[in-house]
C-alpha cells in the first residue's frame, strides 16, 4: 500500500489509515444493517411495511457498534485478528511471530559490537554492519522516552539507540556499503505496543527494505509479548 507523500513519515499518515478504516467500518455497518433489515421485512413480514425511521434508526446504530469495533482494532494493540493482541484471525500480521521480506529466516539482525558508536547523539559507523536492526515504536513507548516532554511521532524508528523518521533512516543505510563486505540484513522489530503491521510505518518501511535490491534482505520480528525496553 502506498501513501502519498504529504503522509510519508509524518504521524499524520498513519492518523489518515486509521480514520479511514474506522469510517470504513461505520460505512459496512450501515449497510449490512439496512440489508438485513429490508431481507427480514421482506422474507417474515410481507404485509406489513418498517418505517422508514426505524430503518435510519437501526442502521445508525449499527454504524456506531461497526466503527467502534473497527477502531479497537486499529487503535489497539497486537495483531489484527478477532483475538486481539497475538490473537487468531484472518489478519495479516506475521505469522508465529516473524514475516519474510525474502527467503532469508535469519532472526540475529544485531549490528556488529563493533559497526557503530555514539558520539554527541549520533551513530557514527566504524565498519560496514552486515545486520541492522530497526525497531518499530509505538505512541505509548515514545511517550514513555519523552518522560513527559514533547513526542515527535515521525521519529518512531530506533535504530542503537537513535530515534530516526524514515527518511533520516533512508538516508543512514543510504551511506552504508551493501553486498559481500556491507550491509546483508535488516531485520525490523515490533512489540506488541509497536503500530499494527498493517499501518504506515511498517508498511512504508517494508516496502522500502524491501526495494533494497537482492543484496540486502530484510526480515520482521514481532514479539507479541513485551512492550518495547525504553530503558
Amino acid at each position: 500500500m502506498m501513501l502519498h507523500p504529504l503522509f510519508a513519515d509524518t504521524a499524520l499518515g498513519e492518523i489518515v489509515v486509521r480514520g479511514l478504516a474506522v469510517v470504513g467500518g461505520a460505512a459496512l455497518g450501515a449497510v449490512l444493517a439496512g440489508w438485513a433489515l429490508g431481507w427480514v421485512n421482506r422474507t417474515f413480514f410481507t404485509e406489513q411495511k418498517v418505517p422508514t425511521y426505524a430503518y435510519y434508526i437501526i442502521q445508525v446504530v449499527a454504524a456506531v457498534c461497526f466503527g467502534l469495533l473497527t477502531y479497537f482494532l486499529v487503535f489497539g494493540t497486537g495483531g489484527w485478528g478477532l483475538g486481539g493482541p497475538g490473537g487468531p484471525g484472518s489478519g495479516g500480521g506475521p505469522k508465529d511471530g516473524v514475516k519474510e521480506g525474502t527467503k532469508e529466516t535469519t532472526r540475529d539482525g544485531k549490528p556488529s559490537p563493533d559497526s557503530t558508536k555514539k558520539k554527541d547523539g549520533r551513530i557514527v559507523v566504524d565498519k560496514a554492519p552486515t545486520r541492522l536492526e530497526v525497531e518499530v515504536l509505538g505512541d505509548e513507548a515514545l511517550a514513555r522516552l519523552a518522560g513527559g516532554g514533547k513526542v515527535d511521532l515521525s521519529r518512531r524508528y530506533r535504530v542503537g539507540g537513535e530515534l530516526m523518521t524514515l527518511k533520516k533512516l533512508k538516508e543512514h543505510v543510504e551511506k552504508l556499503p551493501k553486498g559481500k563486505d556491507g550491509l546483508k540484513t535488516i531485520k525490523i522489530v515490533l512489540y506488541v505496543d509497536s503500530p499494527l503491521p498493517q499501518l504506515g510505518p511498517v508498511v512504508m518501511l517494508e516496502e522500502w527494505a524491501g526495494g533494497l535490491g537482492p543484496e540486502v534482505k530484510y526480515t520482521l520480528e514481532w514479539d507479541k509479548k513485551n512492550k518495547a525496553p525504553v530503558d
